[in-house]
């Protein structure tokens, strides 16, 4: 369990994640009971870059109105590395979901048409996701909320961009990346490779597995 300070208010944080670079944590607001989420940076590997990630990453989510994105709520800054606190959806990874219910044809489309609705709705602030996927989707079969989660490497795109620049480094889930991000196409990543990252994980959400495994 840690303790953080969060605008004042004490709140307490169960880990329940540990990634390469995070550490994540599931808690509440001691002043209003508020279910939240805390992501630090691992401090022993903690760069300037990643500082510099997580800062961008919060500043994007504030530009952001939707209900089917993730809400931000506060970032730390502390010596060791910020620690960015969002809002705690309700609801399981879309990943588990498929492995453990396997929907079926009707629910499949009506997950499908909620996470169209969250690109849409990212497409008009100009930001481009980068990383849509099963594990960065949180679903609630129950009340059909549905929340697009992790803006680690997502972008801002300027409107009307002429001559945006080429992909050079691979970033996101490698299954999930259309061929300007994995580096096999000369152009540009733009708001098309979301929508080549919803139709794999609609491929996966129908079928229960990937349409390419090599």
């Amino acid at each position: 369990i840690r303790d953080y300070k969060v605008t004042g208010v004490q709140t307490c944080a169960l880990p329940i994640y540990q990634g390469s670079h995070n550490l994540v944590y599931s808690g509440a607001r001691a002043r209003d009971g508020r279910p939240v989420i805390l992501r630090q940076l691992r401090p022993e590997l903690a760069t300037p870059q990643l500082f510099t990630r997580h800062q961008k990453e919060y500043e994007l989510l504030r530009r952001i109105t939707s209900d089917y994105v993730i809400e931000p709520i506060e970032l730390i800054e502390t010596e060791d590395s910020p620690i960015l606190i969002t809002e705690r959806p309700e609801g399981i990874p879309l990943a588990e979901y498929i492995r453990d219910s396997r929907p079926g044809l009707r629910e499949a489309a009506k997950i499908a048409w909620l996470i169209a609705r969250a690109i849409e709705d990212l497409h008009k602030f100009n930001v481009v996701h980068k990383d849509i996927n099963p594990a960065n989707i949180v679903y609630d079969p129950v009340t059909d909320d549905l929340k697009l989660i992790d803006f680690g490497i997502s972008a801002v795109l300027p409107p009307n961009n002429i001559n945006p620049e080429v992909n050079r480094s691979i970033e996101g889930t490698l299954s999930y990346l259309s061929p300007e991000q994995a580096g096999r196409m000369n152009r540009c990543v733009d708001f098309r490779t979301d929508y080549y990252s919803l139709g794999v994980t609609l491929y996966e959400l129908l079928t229960g597995v990937l349409p390419f495994t090599d």
